[in-house]
C-alpha cells in the first residue's frame, strides 16, 4: 500500500459558477472508498467468482486496508448469500471495517453477528416497472421504501445498532426526476408522492 496518498494529488482547481453551490467546494481530504468487486453475483459476469476466488479477493482487498467492502448481493445466488455469510463469520473481518450487502429488503433478511454493517437497498421506482411489474402507483413505491426502511431499521436495533444504510432508487433512468427527489427523500406517509 502507498503511503500518504492522499498527500500525492492537488486539489482540482474550482468552478467558478455563481449561480451553484457545489463547483466551489474543493476535496480537502481524502474520500472513503468501498469496494463493490465482490458484487458479481449472477447478473454481472459471465463465469461469476466462485467461493475460493471471492475468498482470495476479500483478503487482498482487506491486504490493501479497505475499509468499507461490498461483500455481494446475498440474493443473486446461494453462492453469494453463502460468501456473505463467510465473510461475517469465518473472514477475519478488522473491527474497523465495514462490510456492506446491497439488498431488497426482504423479511428473511438476516443481520445477525455483523460487526457494523452497511446496508444499502433499494426498490425500483420506474414508470414501467410501476405498472407493469408492481400494479402500483408512486404512493405505492413509495410505501415500499418506507416500509423496507421500517423493516431494516428494526433489526438494525434489535442487533444491537451501528448500523449504516444507504438507499438508492433502481431503474433510475427510467423515473420521473420529480418522483426520483421525492422517493429519495421519503419520510412518512406515502400520500406525499
Amino acid at each position: 500500500m502507498m503511503l500518504e496518498t492522499a498527500q500525492k494529488y492537488r486539489p482540482y482547481p474550482p468552478v467558478d459558477l455563481p449561480d451553484r453551490t457545489w463547483p466551489t467546494k474543493t476535496i480537502t481530504k481524502a474520500p472513503i472508498w468501498c469496494s463493490v468487486d465482490l458484487r458479481d453475483g449472477n447478473q454481472a459476469l459471465i463465469d461469476p467468482m466462485g467461493h475460493e476466488r471471492k475468498a482470495r479477493m476479500f483478503g487482498l482487498l482487506l491486504d490493501m486496508a479497505f475499509k468499507e467492502i461490498e461483500i455481494g448481493f446475498p440474493s443473486a445466488s446461494q453462492t453469494d448469500f453463502d460468501f456473505a455469510r463467510w465473510c461475517i463469520g469465518e473472514g477475519n473481518v478488522p473491527d474497523d471495517v465495514s462490510l456492506q450487502v446491497l439488498v431488497q429488503c426482504r423479511p428473511e433478511l438476516t443481520l445477525e453477528d455483523a460487526n457494523n454493517p452497511i446496508v444499502h437497498f433499494y426498490n425500483s421506482t420506474s414508470e414501467l416497472q410501476r405498472r407493469v411489474v408492481f400494479g402500483k402507483d408512486r404512493a405505492g413505491i413509495k410505501q415500499i421504501a418506507v416500509d423496507a426502511a421500517k423493516m431494516i431499521a428494526d433489526m438494525a436495533d434489535k442487533a444491537g445498532g451501528g448500523f449504516r444504510f444507504e438507499y438508492s432508487p433502481e431503474s433510475f433512468t427510467g423515473t420521473e426526476l420529480e418522483f426520483s427527489l421525492v422517493q429519495c427523500g421519503a419520510r412518512g406517509s406515502p400520500a406525499d408522492a
